[in-house]
């Protein structure tokens, strides 16, 4: 019984380590995103997901900062919603975040996709694996 149980775990580990690996693999563009602690949640915490219609982890991957707004919504599409970053400055002319992802309940862990703009002009692309407590 003992060497089953020994053998058994082996296996099952060996199972979980290798598929782990095939899915860094698989989902290389995603793990670019939201890097292997991401990829870790994302396999523990199951996300839940709404993207942009256009989206995919290769486009996003090809936003650059310095890039225009209509060059984001060429590559992306239109994004789910704008929002102003900073609400106390009430300019959503200056500063501007595009969302390309959100949780599609209210308490859903996510894989957050955002473009920050300034003047247009994107600034940061951010992506990580969210989790909402």
């Amino acid at each position: 019984m003992t060497f089953f149980k020994t053998h058994f775990f082996k296996i099952i580990g060996g199972f979980l380590v290798l598929s782990f690996l095939m899915k860094l693999i698989i989902f290389e563009d995603r793990m670019k995103l939201d890097g292997i602690k991401g990829e870790i949640y994302g396999t523990l915490f199951e996300p839940s997901t709404e993207y942009s219609k256009e989206y995919s982890p290769e486009k996003f991957l090809n936003i650059k900062t310095g890039m225009t707004e209509n060059e984001v919504i060429n590559i992306l599409g239109q994004p789910l919603d704008r929002f102003n970053p900073y609400p106390s400055f009430n300019d959503t002319l200056i500063y501007r975040g595009l969302r390309y992802s959100k949780g599609k309940f209210s308490n859903s862990n996510y894989r957050l996709r955002i473009i920050f703009l300034k003047n247009g002009i994107v600034t940061e692309r951010r992506s990580k694996f969210f989790f909402n407590d």
